[in-house]
Parts: C-alpha cells; structure tokens; sequence
C-alpha cells in the first residue's frame, strides 16, 4: 500500500484527490511514485509481509539529498546561512538554498563520525 501527506501548503489537488495539509492519503502506485519527487509531501509504503496481513513499514534509508531538501523546506535562506556559519561554512560560497542545505547536511555528518 501507498502512502502520501502534504506537508507543505495548505491543500493540493492531483489525480482527483484533494490532499490537505499533514492528512495522508492512501494513492496508487503510480501517483506515489510522482510525488515522492514532490518536496511538499511525504510518502511511505507498506508491505504486508504474509497472510495474517501484518505490515512491515519501508525502511529506506533517507538520503543527504533528501535532508537537504527538507532544510530547505524549513527554513529561510537567512536561517540556512546562519546554520552555515555555526557550522563554519561560508554561506557566499552557495548559489542556492539547496546547495547551502547539501553542505549544512555534508558538515555536520563530518561532526558526527568525529564524536
């Protein structure tokens, strides 16, 4: 089974469903595949594991890239300059707001594998 929740915006319609924000929504197949592209939604799959339908929920691992695309859906580009620089990161050197969230992301993994 499919899964997707808007969790940017106040409502969002596509393929005939009317998706407010934080509600999930059960979708097909494919439509669950369009919108995990989406940054203003989250999607999640279930498996049923054998007869007595008990559900195993996926456990894909989130990537840096897909961090970096919630930081930017969360704060500002002020705030991700400033997460930049607490980090000792120069927020000039990034264009975007995504390029700045991939190395807020990249920097404090680097923290982490240190402690």
């Amino acid at each position: 089974m499919y899964y997707a929740t808007l969790i940017k915006g106040k409502d969002y319609r596509v393929s005939g469903i009317n998706f407010l924000i934080d509600e999930e929504r059960e979708v097909n197949e494919d439509l669950h595949s369009y919108l995990s592209k989406s940054p203003v939604f989250s999607v999640r799959t279930e498996v049923f594991v054998d007869k007595k339908d008990e559900v195993k929920e996926d456990t894909t691992a989130v990537t840096a890239k897909d961090e970096a695309k919630e930081l930017t859906i969360q704060y500002k580009r002020e705030e991700l300059d400033a997460l930049a620089e607490e980090l000792d990161l120069n927020p000039k050197d990034y264009k975007t707001e995504l390029q700045i969230a991939k190395a807020i992301v990249k920097a404090e993994k680097e923290l982490e594998g240190k402690e």
